[in-house]
Order: C-alpha cells, then structure tokens, then sequence
C-alpha cells in the first residue's frame, strides 16, 4: 500500500507540473505595431509535429515566458588551441532572450538546445576557445540575456534544424531552420 501511495503521488507531482507548465511550441511575434505580441498558429496536439518552423531574426514566444531570437548563423574558425576533426567545420549561433514572464526564469545552456542535419543525424555542442558562452543562468522577469552555441558538424553540410525545448514535462517544441 505504501509503495502504491507513492506512486499515486509521483504521477500527481508529474500531472500538476504538466498541467502548470507552458508549452514548448513556439509563435512568431507580430511586428505590426498593434498591443497584442503574438499570432500564428495553434498549439498543436501532443501527438503532432509543430505546426511553424521559424527562421532566423524571427521573435518567437516560447509561452508567456521567453522571447527569443536567433540573430546570426555562421562558421567559427577554431581557436589555436582547439581540435577538430578532418571534414569537420564549426557551427556557431548566436542567440537573444527576453524573460517575458513576472517572475524569474532560469536557462540551462546548451541542454534546452538540439541541433539536426537534415537527415536526422543529431549533433553535440562544442567548446571552442574565445567564443562566447551558451546562454544560462537565472534571468529577472522583464531582463534580457544573450549567449552563443557551437556544434561540430560536416563541413560540406548547410542546412539544419535547432530545437529549443524549455520544459521536459510539455509537450511540443520550438523548431528553427538554420541556414550556413
């Protein structure tokens, strides 16, 4: 009986945080001047595929809790002291936030981040001497943030997705096309 009440209250805690939490699927933000922040689609369905990928110097809200932007994509030379494989080439994006929310948030760098060629081949982050930091930290309501990622990828390869997933316990995700 003890062992079936924790259960119960295991998939409570999960429901509830579920249930609170915003989704991870993305809206373009409109730039025509008018009070309301964001159009675009609905939130799709659990099951779904999201419904809008974005591009490059696109606001996008993730939620009520941050406004990004994905503000240049392009390759890093490699420090002198870094390592690289032959055929390979460093990936580097550059990234803006706004903490859109009333209260703090907190970013966990590289890991809300996956990077995929278009065959689906998922790339890890890098670290490359003398680049900027991925984005993290807690962030005040209303403040602004700013951070870099790089991925080792082919160099011969151009065109990518990055996902950006702000909560493990919601659904969906926030999808760029990434162009080099």
């Amino acid at each position: 009986m003890k062992r079936f009440m924790s259960l119960v209250a295991l998939f409570l805690i999960v429901s509830v945080l579920s249930a609170c939490g915003e989704s991870n699927t993305g809206t373009a933000v409109s730039n025509t001047g008018n009070s309301s922040n964001s159009v675009s689609s609905p939130t799709p369905t659990q099951n779904s595929k999201p419904l809008q990928h974005f591009k490059s110097g696109e606001t996008v809200n993730i939620g009520n809790i941050w406004q990004i932007v994905i503000s240049n994509v392009r390759r890093v030379q490699p420090g002198q002291y870094d390592s690289i494989k032959a055929g390979n080439a460093y990936l580097g994006i550059d990234m803006s936030f706004k903490n859109i929310s009333n209260k703090e948030e907190r970013l966990a760098g590289s890991a809300d981040w996956t990077l995929r060629d278009t065959s689906g081949q998922r790339y890890n982050t890098a670290y490359v001497s003398d680049f900027p930091t991925a984005p993290d930290g807690k962030i005040e309501a209303g403040d602004p943030a700013k951070g870099s990622l790089c991925f080792e990828v082919p160099a011969a390869s151009t065109q990518f997705t990055l996902a950006y997933e702000n909560n493990l316990f919601n659904s969906g995700q926030t999808i760029w096309d990434i162009s080099v």
